[in-house]
């Protein structure tokens, strides 16, 4: 986005104002595809409309042109910061409903998809895009850590990222892959600073499977191998109780793979703001002097910040996609 003139809507239980009637002179929207709930941050003068927000409405962000504005975080409030001369709204993506859900519950011969749409319902959170065929033989839900706690550690186990969407939804699916960007920047005409970096690469882990049920048959999942990796493995080996046989081992082994393959490529990247780039996207770098970094790299993290210093900006945590951007 060139941006000549930046602006921004909210919606606070209906309540909709431009960011001059909010009397806001800062937002911040913080996104993100790890452990953290996506956030937004409106700090408003003590004469602002919206200073009786209370925890519990809604907050809608919208960031972009003044006549093109794009959806960037639905949540709830969840803090009103009183200061001597501001308040500061603070809201939270739906997600953050599983942070405060505990159950306990065993998921047997489901799909990683399949577990994470319950855990959604079951914390009352819309689902986005859930996309994650993996099929576990078994997969535990304990009252001793939050459904968010375990919906993450079903991510890493499938290789899959999570992630709100504008209106709230939850995402549950494989990182992006490919060599074109959904969004493309440029130096010298979108990007005003960047840096990138390799790291070096680390051995994956292998996956076995922690039963028998390749050799045995299915209904035998529970015969626990003497020798699960076969003999001597090439490289280090985990054995996840979830999968029992060796076809079920492989797709996870093939994402942790793909895991190690994307933490290979770091760095930050400041735009003018764009409000459509989301954490997960895939960006295409254009011009970027003559490195031979790669061309296409995914946002890890995303923060829109809107105040009267620096305008609108968008500064973005990169990582590498899973095929087609590393050299």
């Amino acid at each position: 986005m060139s941006g000549l003139h930046p602006t921004a809507r909210l919606d606070l239980d209906g309540q909709v104002t431009t960011m001059a009637e909010a009397a806001a002179y800062r937002i911040r929207v913080d996104l993100g595809v790890g452990d953290a709930h996506d956030a937004a941050e409106v700090h408003v003068t003590t004469d602002s409309p919206l200073v009786d927000a209370a925890p519990g409405a809604q907050l809608t962000i919208e960031l972009g042109e003044r006549d093109d504005l794009v959806e960037v975080i639905t949540g709830d409030v969840t803090t009103v910061a009183t200061r001597v001369d501001s308040t500061v709204i603070t809201a939270l993506a739906p997600s953050y409903r599983l942070s405060h859900q505990r159950t306990g519950r065993a998921f047997v011969g489901d799909t990683a998809g399949d577990i994470a749409q319950s855990l959604l319902d079951l914390a009352e959170v819309d689902a986005g895009e859930v996309r994650a065929p993996q099929r576990l033989a078994i997969f535990h839900v304990d009252e001793g850590r939050s459904a968010w706690r375990h919906l993450r550690r079903l991510a890493r186990l499938a290789d899959c990222e999570t992630s709100s969407d504008a209106s709230g939804g939850l995402n549950f699916r494989a990182a992006k892959s490919g060599t074109r960007g959904d969004h493309r920047l440029a130096y010298g005409a979108d990007l005003i600073a960047w840096s990138l970096a390799t790291h070096g690469s680390t051995a994956p882990y292998a996956a076995a499977p922690y039963g028998a049920a390749s050799e045995a048959g299915n209904d035998k999942w529970f015969v626990v191998h003497k020798d699960p990796t076969g003999g001597a493995p090439d490289e280090p080996t985990r054995l996840p109780a979830p999968i029992r046989d060796r076809d079920s081992a492989g797709e996870i082994g093939t994402g942790w793979s793909s895991r190690s393959e994307r933490a290979e490529l770091g760095g930050h990247l400041l735009t003018l703001g764009r409000a459509a780039i989301r954490a997960g996207d895939l960006i295409e770098l254009v011009d970027v002097d003559d490195s031979p970094l790669p061309t296409v790299v995914r946002a890890l993290e995303v923060q829109h910040r809107f105040d009267g210093h620096r305008g609108f900006t968008t500064a973005i945590r990169i990582g590498g996609p899973s095929s087609g951007g590393l050299p």
